[in-house]
């Protein structure tokens, strides 16, 4: 067992974090709605953590502090936030396959942004990244408490007000506005 784990560290680690975007992804089909930004923010908040660890904290030779970590993924998050705010004001006017489409452009338009600021390394990408652990299994201590509070998130949701009044719009939006919903 030990093998497998020392094989197959970065794989369950990533199919972790895989499954915390997968719910982010289910959030908008609880309304019906098919919204692929998802991904866009993560790698926003990927990217924005990056930097910040190369660029702006420098805590010197050995392993990167993990409070360091959660203050990146803090502002990581609030970063992302905003713009998601940015972009889903607008997107708020459109459904279904228009709504689709925005958001892919939205994607691809953080992807060619990406690939020519320098900061970001351009499409070589950033290196030198500090690592707060010594093995890749460690970021299950971050991972999996992640995965557990955003399925504890949306289960909870579900059973809200919000969450009713979302599955309500996907099975009949001309019904729930009729409810006001």
């Amino acid at each position: 067992m030990a093998t497998f784990f020392a094989t197959y560290d970065f794989l369950l680690v990533s199919m972790v974090l895989a499954a915390v975007l997968a719910l982010t992804l289910y959030l908008p089909l609880m309304a019906g709605q098919l919204s692929v930004a998802s991904p866009g923010f993560y790698a926003l908040g990927g990217y924005i953590a990056a930097i910040l660890s190369t660029k702006v904290f420098h805590p010197g030779p050995g392993l990167y502090p993990v409070s360091l970590v959660v203050l990146e993924m803090a502002v990581a998050a609030v970063v992302s936030g905003v713009l998601g705010l940015v972009v889903g004001v607008p997107a708020l006017r459109l459904r279904g396959i228009f709504l689709a489409l925005a958001t892919i452009a939205f994607v691809q338009i953080l992807g060619v942004v990406a690939l020519n600021l320098e900061v970001t390394g351009g499409a070589i990408g950033i290196f030198g990244i500090p690592q707060p652990f010594s093995s890749q299994l460690q970021y299950m201590w971050l991972a999996i408490p992640l995965l557990l509070l955003s399925m504890l998130f949306v289960a909870r949701l579900e059973r809200t007000r919000t969450g009713r009044a979302l599955i309500a719009l996907r099975e009949d939006e001309l019904a729930a506005a009729a409810m006001g919903v």
